[in-house]
């Protein structure tokens, strides 16, 4: 039954405290760790790749120098002195760099014509003052020595037509450049890389745990859904070196005692509810799919039939049949679908447990039809109706109530229906739309199971 207490406004997003984000990023860093652990280690290897594919270290030799007009230039005005050299300050520069002085450079230095000429020249000019830096870049460190001397050797045959006889004093120079410069540290881009996708990685965790509106836990089950939970099933903890999953139906070997326990709390639940109201038939459904309503409509068909009842575990998810496989049946040629279309009779489609003859599986079978015109073909009546005559319960495997309108369809079967929630999964909307699309069918909530595998 719906359970009226201890309610909390959900309608307006959960209420997220420190304790629950820091809670929710945590969950969200262990189901996504070998998914960060990998975006971490491509950062940092992009990064690392990147330094050494795109920097381009080469010997770097420098000057400063000033520039002044010959000896013997006179100025009429101080003002007119000011002029000219404010003029310089802002050609100076540009000349050092133009084409016309590299193409002077390379004669010079014997690569006239020549492609060979990898050398990059650049010159700042302090500000308002005559005062030069030059950098000279090359693969070569003699190269790059001889082009700045080359400069400033014939510098002054471009600049005599706009400034005269110009004088150049050499201030400081590097010399011949020994140890190669401008190169990117790799181990320093991969560092930065990872440091970079890390502080994404969390902005990521942060902005997620506080737009999540899943279900973590049984609390928020019950006030998010209004309802009672009628219990948790336990992650199926992986065992062994092998890494393999224990089991997740509690007839097979190596099922864990936890798990058994649960489903027959669970189930203990569901009976005392089904005695008190009259119920056979109950539908298992969530939201979505990958809930886990399947495995959990099996192993509660399992609990009831390991008690002495007779019970059928109907396929009601004809798009996405699943009951055979996940209790390792052998499949059938035959099924539900088969039998509603006219196929195939009701002796046709039931498959004894191979575990406990108490237990049969009526599978999906291969759909030939829209699930809706045969859920509402008088044949599914009748079928439904004579399955209650015939068991003492049926449990219906439906599809996900949020996204399809099968399970809406297939619950006017159903005498209530239990709500498989999945940990961390689906979103608060989808929930609530799964329960309404229920509900307007008349279809009776039982309770709900948190499903935290």
């Amino acid at each position: 039954m719906w359970d009226k207490t201890s309610k909390i406004d959900y309608d307006e997003g959960v209420r997220i405290n420190l304790g629950t984000l820091l809670k929710r990023m945590w969950a969200e860093l262990r189901r996504k760790a070998l998914i960060i652990l990998i975006l971490v280690a491509v950062s940092g290897a992009v990064f690392y790749a990147g330094a050494k594919l795109f920097s381009s270290p080469s010997y770097k030799a420098t000057a400063t120098f000033t520039y002044n007009r010959a000896t013997g230039t006179s100025y009429r005005t101080g003002a007119e002195k000011n002029a000219v050299i404010l003029k310089q300050s802002k050609i100076f520069p540009n000349i050092m760099m133009c084409n016309a002085l590299r193409n002077l450079v390379m004669d010079d230095l014997g690569y006239a014509g020549s492609s060979s000429f990898n050398v990059k020249i650049n010159a700042v000019e302090q500000e308002n003052i005559n005062v030069v830096s030059m950098t000279v870049s090359a693969d070569d460190p003699q190269l790059a020595y001889d082009t700045v001397h080359s400069l400033l050797r014939n510098v002054t045959r471009v600049t005599e037509p706009a400034f005269g006889d110009v004088e150049i004093k050499i201030l400081s120079e590097s010399g011949v450049p020994t140890s190669l410069s401008g190169s990117i540290s790799g181990k320093k881009s991969a560092a930065a890389g990872v440091v970079l996708c890390l502080i994404l990685v969390m902005i990521w965790l942060i902005v997620r745990s506080l737009t999540d509106t899943s279900i973590s836990n049984r609390n928020e089950l019950s006030q998010a859904l209004d309802t009672e939970v009628l219990g948790t099933i336990p992650a199926a903890k992986r065992a062994g070196l092998s890494g393999t999953k224990l089991p997740i139906i509690i007839d097979a070997e190596g099922a864990s005692t936890e798990m058994i326990g649960s489903v027959h709390t669970i189930l203990h639940r569901i009976e005392k509810e089904a005695k008190a109201d009259k119920m056979k038939s109950i539908l298992v459904t969530s939201a979505l799919g990958g809930e886990g309503k399947t495995s959990t409509a099996a192993n509660l068909a399992i609990a009831l039939a390991g008690q002495g009842n007779k019970v059928a575990l109907v396929e009601g998810n004809l798009r996405n049949p699943s009951i055979l496989s996940t209790l390792g049946a052998p499949q059938k040629e035959n099924g539900l679908a088969d039998l509603l279309s006219g196929r195939c009779k009701a002796e046709d489609v039931m498959i004894p447990y191979a575990k406990n003859s108490s237990l049969t599986l009526i599978p999906g079978g291969k759909l030939n039809a829209i699930p809706a015109t045969l859920w509402s073909s008088t044949a599914a009546e009748q079928f439904f109706k004579q399955l209650k005559d015939d068991f003492d319960y049926i449990l219906i495997d439906s599809s996900a109530s949020a996204s399809l309108s099968d399970s809406g369809l297939l619950a006017k079967f159903a005498d209530g229906y239990v709500y498989v929630v999945k940990k961390a999964y689906a979103q608060l909307p989808a929930l609530r739309k799964g329960v309404e699309t229920l509900s307007n069918c008349g279809c009776r909530a039982i309770g709900s199971v948190l499903n935290a595998d």
